[in-house]
Formats: C-alpha cells, sequence, structure tokens
C-alpha cells in the first residue's frame, strides 16, 4: 500500500544541499568547501524540519531513525571538511560527485521514512540534478539524474507510511478529489513527471554551465592578448625613445670623423689616421641608418611628410638599405628614373 504525506503539512525531508552561491563555481578547488558550507546548512534545515513536522503537526515520524540519518550527515560532512583541503585537484571532481550521489541516498532514506514518493519533499531530487549539472557537466549530471529517478522509483516499493495524530491517512490530503484507486497511478505520474523534467533540466543546465565556461575561457584568452599587446606598445615606444636619444651622439661623433678626417688629409702620413676617420663616419652613418629603421617599425614614421623625391632617389634609398651581396644580385630597370613624386621618402624605402 502507498503511503500518504500531506501538501499542507511539511512531511520531513530538506534537502541536503541546494544552489545558493553561484559564485562558488569557479575553480574545481573552491567545490568541497563550497559542499561543506552548503551540506553544514542543509543539516540545521532537517533539524528544524523534524521538530516543525513531529511537535507543531504531529505526524508520526519515526524518530530515531530518521536522527541517525541525519547523524550520518553530519559525519560525512565533518570528515569531508577535514580532507577537503587536501584532495589532490584533478581528484576534486570525483570526489564532489561522490558527495552529491551519497546526498540523493540520504534524502531517499529520509523520504521513505516520511511517505515515500507521496512526500512533496520529493522534487527536491531536482535540486541535486541542478547541483551536479552546474559543477560536472553533461554527462555526471545524467548519471545523478539517473540515480535520482532510481531512488524515486525506490520509494514506490519501500517507505514507511505517516500519520497524523496516530491516525494513518488513506487519501491524498492535497489531492482529495482523486479517488482512492487513482491515487497510485497519480503518484506513478508523480515520477514519470520528476524523471522527465530532471533530464531536459540537466541538459540545458549543463549546456548553460558550458556556455558560460567557454565565455570565460574566451575573455581570459582576451585579457592575455591585451597584456601582449601592451607590453608590445611598451617595447615599441622603448625602441623609438632609445633611437631618439641616441640620435645626437651619433650625429655628433659623425661631425667630429668628419672634421677629423679633413685634418688628417692635410697631414702628411697620416693617410691611417684619415682611413679610420671615414670608417668612423661610415660606421656612424650605418648606425644612424638602424635607428631609422628601429624607429619607422616602432611607429615614428607614421607621421612622415609627404615630400616631392625622384624614384631615381628611391631606387637609390633602396640599394643603400641592402648588404653588398644583395646588392650585386640586384637588377634595376627603369624606363623614367627622373620622374618625381610626392611619398614619404623613408616609408617608400623601407617599404
Amino acid at each position: 500500500m502507498i503511503a500518504n504525506a500531506y501538501d499542507r503539512r511539511p512531511a520531513m525531508a530538506s534537502p541536503p544541499l541546494a544552489v545558493s552561491d553561484a559564485a562558488a563555481l569557479g575553480a574545481g578547488s573552491a567545490w568541497l568547501p563550497w559542499l561543506v558550507r552548503l551540506r553544514w546548512a542543509a543539516i540545521a534545515g532537517q533539524l528544524l524540519t523534524v521538530a516543525v513536522a513531529r511537535w507543531a503537526f504531529g505526524l508520526a515520524v519515526p524518530l530515531a531513525w530518521v536522527l541517525a540519518i541525519v547523524l550520518g550527515t553530519v559525519a560525512s560532512n565533518a570528515l569531508l571538511g577535514r580532507v577537503a583541503s587536501r584532495v589532490a585537484p584533478q581528484r576534486t571532481s570525483a570526489l564532489a560527485a561522490a558527495v552529491v550521489a551519497l546526498d540523493v541516498v540520504l534524502l531517499t532514506a529520509l523520504l521513505g521514512l516520511t511517505g515515500g514518493p507521496a512526500n512533496p519533499f520529493s522534487v527536491l531530487y531536482l535540486v541535486h540534478v541542478s547541483l551536479a549539472a552546474l559543477l560536472f557537466g553533461f554527462r555526471s549530471s545524467i548519471a545523478i539524474a539517473a540515480l535520482c529517478a532510481a531512488c524515486y522509483a525506490v520509494l514506490f516499493v519501500a517507505h514507511v507510511p505517516v500519520s497524523w495524530h496516530g491516525e494513518p491517512h488513506a487519501d491524498h490530503a492535497g489531492h482529495a478529489a482523486h479517488a482512492p484507486g487513482n491515487i497510485g497511478l497519480h503518484l506513478q505520474g508523480m515520477w514519470a513527471a520528476t524523471a522527465v523534467a530532471a533530464g531536459i533540466l540537466s541538459y540545458f543546465v549543463a549546456r548553460t554551465a558550458a556556455a558560460l565556461r567557454e565565455r570565460d575561457e574566451r575573455l581570459r584568452e582576451l585579457e592575455r592578448a591585451a597584456a601582449r599587446n601592451e607590453k608590445l606598445v611598451a617595447l615599441s615606444a622603448l625602441a623609438a625613445g632609445a633611437a631618439h636619444e641616441l640620435g645626437s651622439p651619433l650625429g655628433t661623433i659623425a661631425v667630429a670623423a668628419r672634421e677629423l678626417g679633413r685634418a688628417a688629409e692635410q697631414m702628411p702620413g697620416a693617410e691611417s689616421l684619415a682611413a679610420d676617420a671615414r670608417l668612423i663616419r661610415d660606421e656612424a652613418a650605418r648606425c644612424r641608418e638602424i635607428l631609422m629603421r628601429m624607429s619607422g617599425t616602432a611607429g615614428a614614421d607614421v607621421g612622415e611628410g609627404l615630400g616631392p623625391i625622384a624614384l631615381a632617389g628611391v631606387l637609390a634609398a633602396v640599394e643603400e638599405r641592402l648588404d653588398p651581396r644583395e646588392r650585386e644580385r640586384l637588377r634595376v630597370a627603369c624606363a623614367a628614373p627622373d620622374a618625381r613624386l610626392r611619398a614619404p621618402r623613408t616609408a617608400l624605402a623601407q617599404a
């Protein structure tokens, strides 16, 4: 015989778990401490529900067995609290899934002692399905949903009837319009509806959680790309600043080398000194050219003004940038070397 519970009175069970802190759904290392806090709150709710059902509404709750289950929950949560901080990160999800499955079994035991499938608190199976979908993804949520459906089915064949003020109820107080022969069919329909709702809920919640995790990963990737771009901008600014700061000393070196070369040319027997002066001047010019390239790469020449330049001058500037071996292989055929155009000379030569 299927025992009846009461929609107008609290029967007994409150959920071992509830979803209340979405911020806790971050890193896996935060799951276990979060579950520990939720379970302590649920235990307090269970004890309060037992007191209200037993002494306020006079329901004949098997107090010893119910308290034994609650104490089992207390012991398991105390153990979980001790090991939560010592669990390896790769095992966190598995342990948290096992805790949710245990809570489904504990909820089933409480419902079985307080009216079975007719207990209105049986809808709390969906809370565990939602929790599994949010924490563990689609596959685990389907497994938890299947466990909830199986446990709910067990309640139809194994439960303890409850009575009110010592009198067992033969009808469903919340569904008085139903004939007694239809109550079993109604409860079976409740089981089917709960099973279907659990499957649909697990699917959509898991998809939503996966989409949120994917969005968070994209946001983190964008943040990393922005950080890399900031470093590149800082490096470009440093290169442009270095080129600007080194330009003046190199100009001074070139002027001094030119004057030294002129003086050496007027001195008898100072040919080697004149050659050294020319070498210094050429190397200074080469350094200035490298700095100009650095400035262009860093964006300093983006605002270079337009000016009239001959096509032959552009070709000469390009040739100057080539290594001697590359110059030997260069062959230029220009039909109008005297043609002139307005363009940024340095940027055009670099291109």
